[in-house]
Parts: C-alpha cells; sequence; structure tokens
C-alpha cells in the first residue's frame, strides 16, 4: 500500500458522466503530506464516439508554484503543456533534439498571453456559469474557469468534447472515482489514461512550435 496523501481542496469534476471514470493524476508537497493538485479523468462508453475524454483538475490555493499571484498562469501552462504532450505522434517518429524546451517555451509564452490567444467561455460549474478560457492544439482543448467553489481556477483538458459541453461540479463522493476523499489518494490508485494510437505524423499545430 503506497502512502496516503490528504486533499486539502474540494475536488472538480463531471457529474452524470456516461462512461469511465478514475484517479488519474495528482501532485503532492511532500512536506505537508498533502496532494497540491489532483485530476480525475473521464472517458466515453460510447461505441460511435470512444474517444470523448475529459480530465478536470484541481489546485490547492496554496501550491507552492502560487507565488506572487500567479496561479492562473501556472494552470493556463500545465493545463496546455498536458494538451501538447498527449498531442505527440508515435514514440518512433523523429524529432528535433530541442523539442522538449521548444513546447516548453511555447507553453510558457502562451500562457502569458491569455487574453489575446485564448478564447473565452461560459462553463456551469453545480449550475452556475462561470468564466473561462481555453485553447485548442491538436486535437485537444486545453482550459480552465474561475468557479466560484474554487479558490484557484479549475482546469479541463478535452478531446472530443466542446468547451460549451463541458459541465462541473464539486465532487462530494468520489466512490465513482474509486477512492474515498475522506481517506486522501494514493498512488495505487491511479489509472493511465486510456488514448487512441499516436498518429505517425506531428499535427500542423506543432509547426508554432518548429518556427
Amino acid at each position: 500500500m503506497s502512502k496516503t496523501y490528504d486533499l486539502p481542496m474540494k475536488l472538480h469534476g463531471i457529474p452524470d458522466w456516461h462512461g469511465s471514470a478514475y484517479l488519474e493524476f495528482f501532485q503532492v508537497d511532500p512536506q505537508q503530506g498533502v496532494a497540491t493538485e489532483a485530476w480525475l479523468g473521464h472517458v466515453s462508453a460510447s461505441p460511435e464516439n470512444p474517444e470523448r475524454y475529459v480530465s478536470v483538475g484541481t489546485f490547492w490555493e496554496e501550491h507552492p508554484a502560487f507565488s506572487g499571484g500567479t496561479a492562473v498562469r501556472h494552470i493556463a501552462n500545465e493545463v496546455l503543456l498536458k494538451a501538447i504532450n498527449l498531442s505527440l505522434p508515435a514514440a518512433d517518429v523523429q524529432r528535433m533534439a530541442d523539442l522538449h524546451a521548444r513546447i516548453v517555451t511555447y507553453a510558457e509564452d502562451s500562457a502569458g498571453l491569455i487574453d489575446q490567444e485564448w478564447t473565452s467561455v461560459t462553463i456551469d460549474v453545480n449550475g452556475v456559469p462561470e468564466p473561462g478560457k481555453y485553447i485548442k492544439f491538436g486535437d485537444m482543448i486545453a482550459g480552465f474557469v474561475q468557479a466560484s467553489t474554487s479558490a484557484t481556477p479549475v482546469a479541463f483538458l478535452a478531446r472530443g468534447v466542446e468547451p460549451a459541453e463541458i459541465e462541473l461540479a464539486t465532487v462530494a463522493d468520489a466512490a465513482a472515482y474509486g477512492f474515498d476523499l475522506s481517506q486522501g489518494v494514493s498512488r495505487d490508485q491511479l489509472r493511465p489514461t486510456p488514448m487512441p494510437s499516436p498518429s505517425n505524423d506531428f499535427h500542423p499545430d506543432f509547426d508554432q512550435i518548429f518556427s
């Protein structure tokens, strides 16, 4: 049994999701023994559209990275990095030596231009319309919503689902995700995201990173 970490924030997920729901990822502050962010994954059960996927990330307001009022930019950068990495082609496709550094720089630059480059959207959180922003990369959508239910923006990562279709809610019972909120989270509860087969070439959006 791996170490358990407390959850100092209210998690957010998708209510009444038709498909699989699971604990996808979390980060921790080892000194305080708490999770500083947690992501809940949702994959469609529909045979007509099996690639529908949404991951929802909730962040602790005392996250070590949130110094100097940087929560929005940090969250935007992180969710965009996830979108880019999930858009990479198969591992045997040739990559430039500095691709990782270019991806990091691109995500950081984009996160600093939220008002100029990201699209506004309204997303319901617990039935209340809340303002959000998103950006598309490859087949992925990276975004966040300024939910009144959270001290920090709630992030979302989606494929096959438009941002306006997403409805979020605070999670009162995480049994559907395979764990007990009152007991915290542990590494042995994580489940990897089922992804479609990677493509055999870079999506045209990578031209922004290559240039």
